[in-house]
């Protein structure tokens, strides 16, 4: 169904070689070009765009969808508008999800990948609210909460809620 932060799919044609899928113009660019281009956000600007992202997580989840890669290069911006609304994209990792199930497969962007589903205990789509949180975080601060010097270090202070105080200007 439709969602006016959630990019608008409209037709999929197929030919010999490849699948073409038509969707909806968005021409703003990602919030993580913005981000480079612009350093971190305002407070009022990080307020309006996490908004956008938790109404589109938010519909996701009452339609039973988990979309488990919440991260800034998966929201366009409509137009390049300093006020234009985000659309969520990407849904190559999304699944369907049962109200109290556990998902155990191990997806998504490591810097934004929540403590349970690195622990392997099983997660639900609460993973994708965690993923918004480090948005914010990252929209605000400009680097991430959490760093390591390999995914494993990155894995182990998520999981301990060790965050990094050292900002730097590039991101990953």
């Amino acid at each position: 169904s439709d969602h006016p932060n959630i990019v608008q799919f409209y037709e999929i044609y197929q030919d010999k070689l490849s699948y073409h899928f038509v969707m909806e113009l968005c021409e703003g660019g990602t919030i993580t070009s913005r981000l480079l281009q612009n350093g971190p956000f305002d407070e009022l600007k990080a307020r309006k765009i996490i908004f956008d992202v938790l109404l589109a997580i938010n519909h996701l989840h009452s339609c039973g969808i988990v979309h488990r890669d919440i991260k800034p290069d998966n929201f366009l911006f409509k137009s390049s508008a300093a006020d234009s609304p985000v659309k969520l994209i990407d849904f190559g990792l999304s699944r369907k999800f049962v109200r109290g199930g556990k998902m155990r497969s191990v997806v998504g962007t490591p810097f934004y990948v929540a403590p349970e589903l690195i622990e392997k205990r099983g997660y639900s789509e609460k993973c994708d609210i965690w993923s918004a949180g480090v948005m914010l975080y990252l929209l605000l601060a400009g680097d991430y909460p959490f760093r390591g010097s390999c995914q494993l270090e990155l894995f182990e202070r998520i999981k301990l809620g060790n965050y990094s105080l050292k900002t730097s200007p590039e991101l990953m």
